[in-house]
């Protein structure tokens, strides 16, 4: 079995679920007579017995032949497989088969009664074998019709997984389901008018024809919409049962924290602000993302959030994925809470793998979780370094996660269960060991609006779609391999101004695979040849934290003009000056990917320029390419990435889990969403589901019905 599991096969229910991704028309029934002067290059089935079979090696290439004569009423036709001496066994003469190939004419010297061959055809024994599963064990032997004379089903493989044994053994599964089982109610059926689900089953794996197909996808990809839906409605409905801490809105010190901020922030920015602040008020714990693209101040958006959860006494937990961007988060938060830094139990710490603060003093990790457990630090910024179970909180009641995708769903879950144990202000509520902290995702790659409300329904959503400092201005350009050159002297004339470069390359080592530009390659190139007269920096996955750091400090003091980096620095790192950037092998990075890389520059509103050279010059050509250089609309490029990618892979990481389990569904097609989003509801308004429909409720717990394959 374990062949099946790297088909991720391991359940019945898995097995039935995966399905055909072809079908081959075998429907065209022939007689011999019919074929053997056809000159069709079409696929046929006759029907009849074999009337003689042999094996022999051809004398020429030292292929092992086997060699049979196939007749029927009408005539006789010569039947030839290559390599398959097995088949001399099942196929002994007299063996009454149905055979589907193609008919080729002048196969050799020697045909016995015609021109005419039939090669390598799909065949099927049309009668049952006592002994069926022994014989040759892909279930050959079956009368049942499945492999020849229909529309056949043809399955993703892997190696000794064949289509013709996943047809015997679903096909198998599906003979003894009762025809009335079905765990979706009668009502729902009869208002869609969808068929029961184990004539899908069976209609999806063995059409008779294309519009029993038709009704048999229509029946499971609503299905699979539904089951996102009730389970995207039921973690909303179990955040409601849990507790999180009441954080009453306090307007005056909201005010004054936002008079001390160093600049107004934008109306988008405001809003968010807003929509956070009154979830605090309920006292069920918030489940927001807060998405916008680089450079639209999601930091600020986190700090007056932290700075209500402060005026009651409450901690606030930021978590980045990087160092750089971790410390970067650390001294805008100092920055912004100057204002209250002699106020009681309003220190802010830092704690990474390898750097702890509190305040603009290094101390020691162990100083760090001191403050944290008796509630003397109010925010704390960190890494995954906040997820160590050493790390205990007084009083957690935000945790905000950036780029959360790039941490584990149980890291996640772990800082979420650090939770709130008491509270030194009798204005909060307090729910007990059950209360969960309010939870905040932050994310530079917007959600298409079609998968927020089907995949991210549970989730509420706030958007940033201006920049506090005014509309950026990156051109950016697609640059083919003969212009090269002649962008790197434009790049110069820009660093003579004072203006600084970034050069990304997708890898750290050569690849034999990949012929990509390496990172200690380019840096030494761009060093030594290309602009020897200004220091370049580099910054790579395998360098340590604190060496990165100190490269992009000082890049960020222009001690640096330029800088070769791998994509650590996709996320989160400022330098106002970068307005140039470089993107080798950019037909190699996602569209969102390339988009949060062009938001490193031109921060300072000032003209900036980001240049993409693709590895060849018709790679020049790439859709993905094109719309980034004509699109600088993050949320537009989002629904153009959706487009060209599928949800799938559009989602990657981020919900892998639940796209698995749509294969037949369109999650961007917005009338089937809301329908089954509102079925849920309904389903969910009549009670209790493990009693109404104990068979749906399984399923959405679990999505496990029949027994594991052993």
């Amino acid at each position: 079995m374990k062949k099946l599991h790297e088909l991720g096969l391991r359940t019945m229910w898995q097995l039935l679920h995966h399905y055909p991704s072809r079908y081959d028309d075998l429907r065209n029934m022939k007689r011999v007579v019919d074929v053997v002067t056809s000159k069709t290059s079409d696929k046929i089935t006759l029907t009849g017995r074999i009337v003689s079979i042999r094996n022999f090696r051809s004398p020429r290439r030292g292929l092992m032949i086997t060699d049979a004569v196939f007749s029927d009423e009408s005539g006789s036709i010569r039947v030839v497989w290559f390599n398959q001496p097995f088949l001399a066994e099942p196929l002994k003469a007299g063996t009454h088969v149905r055979l589907s190939g193609v008919v080729k004419i002048g196969m050799g010297k020697g045909s016995r009664s015609s021109t005419a061959s039939l090669v390598s055809p799909v065949y099927e024994i049309m009668r049952q074998s006592e002994h069926a599963e022994e014989d040759i064990g892909d279930g050959a032997n079956s009368s049942s019709g499945i492999h020849t004379g229909r529309l056949v089903p043809v399955y993703p493989e892997t190696a000794g997984i064949t289509s013709r044994w996943l047809r015997y053994v679903i096909h198998r599964e599906l003979v003894p389901l009762p025809d009335e089982w079905d765990y979706l109610p009668e009502d729902v059926r009869s208002v869609e008018g969808l068929c029961g689900w184990v004539t899908a089953m069976r209609e999806i794996h063995f059409p008779a024809s294309q519009r029993d197909l038709e009704r048999a996808r229509r029946r499971l990809a609503f299905d699979e919409l539904l089951l996102i839906q009730l389970h995207v409605q039921e973690k909303r409905h179990g955040r409601t049962a849990a507790t999180a801490i009441a954080l009453p809105f306090d307007q005056e010190h909201i005010k004054r924290f936002i008079a001390g901020l160093p600049f107004q922030p934008t109306l988008d920015q405001k809003k968010a602000a807003w929509e956070i602040l009154q979830d605090f008020e309920i006292p069920h714990p918030m489940n927001r993302l807060l998405e916008g693209d680089v450079g639209t101040g999601k930091t600020t958006v986190v700090a007056i959030a932290a700075a209500q959860v402060m005026f009651h006494g409450m901690q606030t937990a930021v978590v980045a994925p990087t160092e750089v961007l971790a410390e970067q988060h650390y001294k805008t938060f100092l920055q912004f809470f100057e204002i209250f830094k002699q106020s009681k139990n309003t220190r802010i710490a830092l704690l990474t793998g390898s750097q702890a603060m509190i305040g603009s003093r290094e101390v020691s990790a162990l100083k760090v979780r001191e403050g944290l457990a008796d509630g003397g630090i109010c925010v704390v910024i960190g890494t995954h370094a906040l997820f160590q179970e050493r790390v205990a909180f007084a009083r957690l009641a935000f945790v905000a996660v950036d780029e959360q995708h790039r941490f584990g769903v149980s890291q996640r879950a772990m800082l979420v269960g650090k939770k709130a144990s008491n509270s030194r202000k009798g204005t909060i509520k307090q729910f007990g060991k059950k209360t969960q902290p309010h939870f905040l995702s932050l994310s530079a790659t917007p959600i298409p609006r079609t998968l927020a409300l089907s995949i991210f329904g549970n989730i509420a959503i706030s958007r940033l779609t201006t920049f506090p400092k005014g509309e950026r201005r990156v051109t950016t350009k697609i640059v083919a391999p003969r212009y090269r050159d002649s962008t790197y002297e434009f790049i110069r004339q820009r660093l003579a101004r004072g203006e600084q470069l970034f050069v990304i390359v997708p890898l750290i080592e050569q690849s034999k695979v990949l012929d990509l530009k390496n990172a200690q390659e380019e840096f030494a190139r761009l060093s030594r040849e290309v602009f020897p007269e200004y220091k370049v920096g580099l910054v790579h996955g395998r360098l340590a934290s604190k060496e990165v750091s100190e490269t992009i400090q000082k890049f960020r003091d222009k001690q640096l003009a330029i800088v070769v980096s791998t994509t650590v620095i996709e996320v989160g790192v400022d330098i106002p000056d970068a307005s140039l950037m470089i993107i080798e092998g950019a037909e190699r990075f996602g569209l969102a990917q390339l988009h949060q890389l062009r938001g490193r520059i031109g921060r300072n509103n000032q003209e900036a320029y980001c240049f993409l050279f693709p590895t060849t010059a018709d790679r020049a050509n790439s859709q993905r390419l094109k719309a980034l250089e004509k699109n600088d609309d993050g949320f537009a490029l989002a629904e153009i990435d959706l487009k060209l990618r599928g949800p799938g892979e559009f989602l990657g990481e981020r919900q892998s889990g639940v796209v698995g389990d749509v294969r037949l569904a369109d999650l961007t097609d917005m009338v089937a969403v809301q329908k089954s989003r509102q079925w849920a509801e309904a389903l969910l308004s009549r009670g209790s589901m493990q009693k109404t429909n104990p068979d749906l409720y399984k399923l959405v717990a679990s999505k496990r019905l029949l027994s594991y394959i052993d």
